[in-house]
Parts: structure tokens; C-alpha cells; sequence
């Protein structure tokens, strides 16, 4: 068997591994027959840095125990706090009541990389533990997590009191508000509010449907009145924006920066609008008057109900529909309502109506009235081109 040096008998014993009984045994017998000496001091201290400084050969066996009997988090700490100089009980339940875990510092840590097959509380399966990743950072990641916080984004919107619909030529103020939504930034772990995601509102623009801004803007208040707004025949439109300041850093649970804070910023334009549409006109009061019905869309509406009066000696039943309505989409078909079956019949009844051109309050309509015998109160569906 070779001679080994002092130096080299000094290197077997701070390699980190903890000598046994045989190893001491096989070591002796090594030098059975060696003249030179090792100074006893020498050897003394040499042991005594190394062995001093290592826990116990099971100290790793009895964590790992605990740790696949589920213990819990609050127990291996328990167990990690309390070791200092006990001798480790069995594992009883799955729990160490007392553990001997001595001096678990950075400078412990794994030796050869690995991946994990169970999920540890924190450790996922599946989860590559690096080489020299020290065993306090492992046990904390099994007994911590990091969370992150819900963002939403701000949400932008514009509305007005005038309604869906509104008659062609009328005039009226029309109040606009803006809608801001500054959106949130909310804890993942506790549901507590970090703030707002977007800054407060800096100023207001309000913008005509030309793309060209109203009088006075922009404006610190999130309403505008349009006065003396003329009603156009279809879409009436109005727009507006915000200006807003920027919005606080979203952070994690661990209070590190999560995403990136929303910078100030104009917001995109946004609109609301209404439709200008002229009435149809019909016999629904009265045999000889043309009585302004409900108003209905232009561009969408369809199916449209009219209750007629019955007809007395020479007055007839009929119905007003604009001009420019029936020009853009014809109408289709009359329907009649069946009092027995309690619907609709199919059958086109167009024919039963003679078409003749009128004007109105400056108006123009196609007059559709009836052609056929006087006859009772009747409920009748326009049909339109969709």
C-alpha cells in the first residue's frame, strides 16, 4: 500500500465527508508499516475543524423523513430552531419532535443536480434542484411561494341623455360623459388593493363627429353639453378622450417589481351616438288623423306593428312610411293579424293598399291606404328589406 504524506492525510479529512469506524480502521492500516509520524496535535486539530463543523451522518435522512411524511411547515422549522446539540427522535407519524440539525448554513448545499418526481410545498414536481443550490434556499421554496398580483387594465367609455333615437330636425342639448375606469392592481395573496393601474385624470377633450374639439377644450370635468344640437338624419355622433397620469409599480408578494407601471398617456377616442329618424305615420287614433307612432330605427328596425282604427263611410285605414326609408329599404310585405289562430298570417296584403306620394310637415312619404271594403280595427306587421 502507498505512503501518504501529512498533507495528503490533511486533505482526506477536509474533503467533507464524515469518517466512520472502518474508515479509521482502513486508514491505520495503511500506514502499518510507514516510518514517518503525524504530529498528534497536528491531527488533533485537523479532526477536530472538520468534524466540528458537520451535523450528524443522518441529520439529512431524518429532514428528507420529514419532509416525505408530510410534515408540516411549521413542524420542520420547529425542527430546524430547535436543533442544537439533541439527539434526533424516530419519526413517529411522519413528525421529528426533536431534531439535531445543526449549522444548516449556506455552505451545505447539493452536491450533484437532480430533478424532482413528487411535489414538495413549494417544489413542484418535475423541478430541477441545481447543483450548489444550498439547503436553506431548498426549504424555503418548499415552504414558500411567490405571488403576483391581478392586473386591470383601464377601460374608457362615453355616453349621453339623449336616448337611441331622436326625431330627424329636432333640437336639443345633449349632455356627454366620460367613463374612466382607472382599472386595479390587486394583491393574488390577500386580496388587498395596491391602486389604480392607470394615474388619475389629468384633463378631458370632447370632440365633434368632424374629428374637430368643441369650444374651451381640453377641460378638467368629465361632462360636456352640447347646446342646440341639430338631430341629422341617421348616426348623430360624438366623441371625447382623457389624459391621465401615470400608474403605480405592481409588485409581488416578495416586494419586488411584477410587470412595469402604466405610463401617463392620452386615451384612445371613444364615442356614443343616437340615431336622427323621421316617424311613421297611421290611423290609430283616429280614422282621419295621421298620428306620429313610436319611433323606430331607419337603418335596423323591422317587423313593425301598427294597430289601425276601424274605418267609417269613406275614411280609410292607412300608413305614412318616409320616403327615404322605403327608398333605402323597400318594404317588403303587409301581414295581417289572425284573431282565431292568434298570429300572423303569411299572406303579402301589399296589394291591399293603394301607393300615392304626400308631404308632411316638409316630409316626404309613400301613403299606403286601403283599397279594399271598410272594415273593422285591424293589427297589421310592415315587413322591411333588412
Amino acid at each position: 500500500m502507498a505512503t501518504k504524506t501529512i498533507d495528503q492525510l490533511k486533505a482526506l479529512f477536509k474533503n467533507g465527508d464524515k469518517p466512520n469506524q472502518q474508515a479509521f480502521y482502513d486508514f491505520m492500516e495503511s500506514y502499518r508499516h510507514v516510518s514517518s509520524k503525524i504530529a498528534v496535535s497536528d491531527l488533533t486539530a485537523e479532526l477536530y475543524s472538520v468534524i466540528s463543523s458537520m451535523p450528524p451522518a443522518n441529520a439529512y435522512e431524518q429532514l428528507l423523513s420529514m419532509v416525505q411524511g408530510k410534515a408540516s411547515p411549521a413542524d420542520i422549522l420547529s425542527a430546524i430552531a430547535a436543533a442544537r446539540g439533541t439527539t434526533i427522535a424516530p419519526v413517529e407519524n411522519g413528525k421529528i419532535p426533536t431534531a439535531y440539525l445543526p449549522d444548516l448554513s449556506a455552505s451545505v448545499s447539493v452536491t450533484d443536480a437532480f430533478t424532482t418526481n413528487v411535489t414538495v410545498g413549494g417544489i413542484p414536481s418535475g423541478t430541477l434542484i441545481e447543483k450548489g443550490r444550498s439547503l436553506i434556499d431548498i426549504i424555503e421554496s418548499m415552504l414558500t411561494t411567490t405571488y403576483y398580483p391581478t392586473i386591470t387594465e383601464p377601460s374608457f367609455s362615453l355616453g349621453n341623455d339623449a336616448g337611441s333615437l331622436r326625431k330627424i330636425g329636432a333640437s336639443l342639448n345633449v349632455t356627454l360623459t366620460f367613463n374612466f375606469n382607472q382599472g386595479s392592481i390587486q394583491n393574488g395573496w390577500n386580496s388587498t388593493l395596491q391602486g389604480n393601474r392607470a394615474g388619475a385624470a389629468i384633463d378631458y377633450t370632447f370632440i365633434k363627429a368632424d374629428n374637430s374639439s368643441y369650444a374651451n377644450q381640453p377641460q378638467a370635468g368629465k361632462t360636456y353639453t352640447v347646446n342646440a344640437h341639430a338631430v341629422i338624419q341617421g348616426v348623430n355622433i360624438f366623441k371625447a378622450q382623457v389624459n391621465y397620469a401615470a400608474g403605480p409599480q405592481p409588485l409581488d408578494s416578495d416586494g419586488n417589481n411584477y410587470n412595469t407601471a402604466l405610463p401617463a398617456a392620452k386615451s384612445p377616442v371613444v364615442s356614443t351616438s343616437f340615431e336622427g329618424v323621421y316617424p311613421i305615420l297611421a290611423t290609430t287614433t283616429a280614422i282621419t288623423t295621421a298620428t306620429e307612432q313610436a319611433l323606430v330605427s331607419m337603418l335596423t328596425g323591422n317587423n313593425i306593428e301598427v294597430n289601425l282604427i276601424a274605418e267609417s263611410t269613406g275614411n280609410k285605414q292607412s300608413i305614412w312610411i318616409p320616403t327615404v326609408w322605403v327608398t333605402s329599404r323597400p318594404l317588403q310585405s303587409i301581414q295581417y293579424f289572425n284573431t282565431v289562430s292568434n298570429a300572423y298570417d303569411s299572406t303579402n296584403k301589399v296589394s291591399d293598399f293603394a301607393i300615392t306620394d304626400v308631404t308632411i310637415d316638409g316630409i316626404a312619404y309613400k301613403k299606403y291606404t286601403n283599397q279594399t271594403s271598410d272594415r273593422g280595427s285591424l293589427k297589421v306587421k310592415l315587413i322591411l328589406t333588412s
